[in-house]
Order: structure tokens, then C-alpha cells, then sequence
């Protein structure tokens, strides 16, 4: 299955009752991170004593978005450190130029952004986010105004700061 979601056009997808994830907002308020619709949380590093190896990269997290008639939630390791590292400074060169592209792709094929400043100052966001990548993809499209930027940066400021 593929869906394809635009803030603009109605869409359906169906819940995972038995998936663990809030088929609710009941987390919509303490997200860690909020870039257009989408909300992240992280729970803290998949393995708390690793220190030399990649196993020390991977971060539990919560990610959603949603859409009219859409909502999709995944979780799980599903994000490396060092990746919303590299995010962020991308983040802060956008910022800074007014010009230019960011992309967090994950390790895990569950979650990735991509997000694109127009001449206009407009950024254009598409979100790829799925909790079963074999038998589903779920795509959102958005667009916010460069003012937002600060804001996530901050946001992923103390994130990286947090989980080094």
C-alpha cells in the first residue's frame, strides 16, 4: 500500500490497533521536535551504555504527522544521533542563507524529511513515515514559512545536546 498525503487533499488510512502507538494526540503537546506536521519525541538512546560502536547511535523515538483523514505514527530505534546532528547544521545553513536544502534521512526505512527553501522564503517539507516499511509508505507534503526555522533549531539544539 502507498499513500500520498498533501495538506490539501482528503486521504484515508486505516489504524494499527495492536501497533503500541497513540491512535490519539495525547503526546500532541511535549513533542521534542515540530517541523510543519510533523512531531517527534525521543525516548532516549536504544542502548544507554554503548559508547564506542554504532549501537551507541540509535535513538528510541516517536515520530507523527497527519493530514485530513490521515494519521500515521511510528516508533521504535529508528534514528541515529549523529543524523539529527547532520540535520541541524543543515537546518542552521538554511537559516542563515535563506537558500538551500535539509534532509534527515534515517538509518531505518520509517522516517525521513526532506525540506527545500523556495525564493520566496517558503520551505517546502516532504515527509516520508512509516511504521511497517514492508507493507506500507506513507508520504506528506507541507510547506512553512522560514520564520519557523528558529524555532526547530532550538528544538534539535537541545535534542543533540541531550544525546551526543
Amino acid at each position: 500500500m502507498e499513500y500520498h498525503y498533501s495538506r490539501h487533499v482528503l486521504a484515508f488510512t486505516q489504524e494499527d490497533a495492536h501497533s503500541g502507538l497513540p491512535l490519539d494526540d495525547s503526546l500532541s503537546d511535549s513533542f521534542d521536535l515540530k517541523i510543519g506536521g510533523l512531531r517527534l519525541w525521543v525516548h532516549g538512546k536504544q542502548f544507554p551504555d554503548e559508547t564506542d560502536s554504532t549501537d551507541a547511535e540509535w535513538l528510541r523515538i516517536t515520530a507523527h504527522d497527519r493530514a485530513v483523514g490521515a494519521s500515521v505514527w511510528t516508533s521504535g530505534p529508528i534514528a541515529w544521533a549523529s543524523h539529527l546532528s547532520t540535520f541541524l547544521c543543515q537546518l542552521k545553513a538554511m537559516n542563515a542563507e535563506l537558500a538551500g536544502t535539509a534532509k534527515f534521512e534515517s538509518m531505518d526505512p520509517g522516517l525521513s524529511l526532506h525540506l527545500e527553501m523556495t525564493k520566496t522564503g517558503q520551505i517546502l517539507l516532504e515527509l516520508a513515515i512509516t511504521p511497517d516499511h514492508l507493507t506500507q509508505r506513507h508520504n506528506f507534503q507541507d510547506s512553512i514559512d522560514q520564520t519557523h526555522l528558529p524555532a526547530a533549531i532550538s528544538q534539535l539544539e537541545k535534542i543533540v545536546k541531550q544525546f551526543p
